[in-house]
C-alpha cells in the first residue's frame, strides 16, 4: 500500500495529512492496494457492527452466569481505525461516529475517574479522522489532557488518571498515546511526554509496560510496550525530535526477540496481538525481513471458512473453535480484537503469501 490509514495513524503529525489518510479507498479489493488475508479479514470485521453502529462485547456474569453485554469503546476506536485502513469507510465512518458519541462514557465513566489513556486515545482517533481533539463536542481533548500530565518532578510528562489516586491504570501504552495526541496537536506539553515515555526505555532498548519516574535499568522490557512506544516514537522523530537513537535500540531488540517460526511472545506466550504490534513497528524501521515473517506466522491464525471466514484467531484453539461454527457472543470480542491488531501487520507480507 501506498499511503495508508494505519500508517499515517503511526506516523503523522499534521492534520492536513490525516485527512488525506482518512479520505482513502473505498472498498477492500485486491486491485485497491490489499492483500488476499487483508481483504478476507476487511469482509469479516465490516459485519460486526450492530445497528447502532458499534461492536458489542459479551461476558459472563461471575455470580449468575448471565451473559452481560456491553460497549467496550476503545475496541470501537480500534475497529474503525482496521475498518479505514482496509478501504471500507463507510462502516468506518459509522463506527467513528458511534464511538465519538459516547466520549464522556468512555474517558469519563461512572465512579469519578477521567481516564488519562482514554482521552489520549481518543484523540489521536479524532485527529486521524481529521478533525479538531479539541472540539469534540462541549470537550476539549488536547486541553483534558495537558491538565492530566504530571507538572514536575521524577514523574514530569506523564499521563494520570484524575483524581491521582492509590489506583492508576496509565502504563507505557497510554503514555504513547498522549505522545501522539500532544505532538500532532503541536502542543507546548509535547517535549515533556516524549521524555516521560523515553524513561521507561530500558538499557537493552526494550520498553517496560509498568511506568516509574525512575529510569529503567533492568530490562527486558515489554514486547507490546516497545511496539508501541517505537510508533510513537516516529511521530516525534517526524515532528523534529532527536530520538532515532533511542527507536533504533528498541526495533533492534525487537528483532532479537523474534522467535524462529516468526512470532512474538508476551509474558511468555506467543500471540497475534504481540505479533501484529511488533510487525507494524518492524516494517516503520526498515526491518522488512522480520516483519514478514511475523506477518506470514500471523496468517496461519487467520479462519479459512465456514461463518468467520477472514477473523483472525487469537491463539490455535480459539482458531479450531471458529472452523465450522459461529463464535458465540462471548466469544468473539477475541476475535475481533485480534484481528484489528493484526490488520496492519498483514500488510508486510510477502508476494507468495498475500494471495487470498
Amino acid at each position: 500500500m501506498s499511503s495508508t490509514f494505519l500508517r499515517c495513524l503511526s506516523v503523522a503529525v499534521i492534520a492536513p495529512l490525516l485527512v488525506a489518510c482518512s479520505s482513502a479507498r473505498t472498498s477492500p479489493a485486491k486491485d485497491d492496494g490489499l492483500n488476499g488475508p487483508q481483504a478476507s479479514a476487511a469482509t469479516w470485521l465490516a459485519a460486526q457492527p450492530g445497528k447502532d453502529g458499534l461492536f458489542t462485547s459479551h461476558f459472563a456474569d461471575a455470580e449468575s452466569g448471565d451473559v452481560v453485554a456491553f460497549a467496550d469503546h476503545g475496541l470501537n476506536l480500534d475497529l474503525y481505525a482496521a475498518l479505514a485502513e482496509l478501504g471500507e469507510t463507510k462502516t468506518a465512518e459509522t463506527v467513528y461516529q458511534a464511538t465519538v458519541a459516547h466520549a464522556d462514557d468512555y474517558t469519563d465513566p461512572p465512579g469519578g475517574t477521567r481516564y488519562a489513556g482514554a482521552v489520549a486515545k481518543l484523540a489521536v482517533m479524532v485527529q486521524a479522522h481529521g478533525d479538531d481533539a479539541n472540539a469534540v463536542g462541549s470537550r476539549h481533548l488536547i486541553d483534558e489532557l495537558e491538565a492530566l500530565l504530571v507538572p514536575q518532578g521524577q514523574e514530569a510528562g506523564r499521563a494520570k488518571d484524575a483524581p491521582d489516586s492509590e489506583f492508576q491504570s496509565t502504563n507505557v501504552l497510554n503514555q504513547a498515546w498522549a505522545v501522539r495526541a500532544l505532538v500532532n496537536a503541536e502542543s507546548q506539553d509535547a517535549d515533556a511526554a516524549v521524555d516521560f515515555l523515553l524513561k521507561q526505555q530500558c538499557d537493552d532498548g526494550s520498553f517496560r509496560q509498568d511506568v516509574s519516574g525512575k529510569p529503567c535499568t533492568d530490562g527486558p522490557g515489554s514486547v507490546d510496550g516497545t511496539a508501541f512506544a517505537i510508533q510513537s516514537l516516529q511521530v516525534a522523530a517526524n515532528s523534529g525530535d532527536d530520538v532515532e537513537d533511542h527507536i533504533t535500540e528498541a526495533a533492534d531488540w525487537l528483532v532479537a526477540e523474534q522467535a524462529k517460526d516468526g512470532s512474538f511472545s508476551d509474558a511468555g506466550v506467543a500471540n497475534v496481538n504481540s505479533t501484529g504490534l511488533a510487525a507494524v513497528a518492524l516494517e516503520l524501521t526498515g526491518h522488512d525481513k522480520s516483519a514478514s515473517r511475523a506477518a506470514v506466522w500471523m496468517t496461519h491464525l487467520q479462519i479459512a471458512g465456514g461463518p468467520e471466514k477472514g477473523a483472525i484467531a487469537l491463539n490455535k484453539a480459539d482458531l479450531t473453535a471458529a472452523g465450522t461454527k459461529p463464535v458465540a457472543k462471548r466469544d468473539r470480542d477475541r476475535y475481533v480484537r485480534a484481528s484489528v491488531q493484526v490488520v496492519r501487520g498483514l500488510e508486510a507480507l510477502p508476494d507468495e503469501d498475500a494471495q487470498e
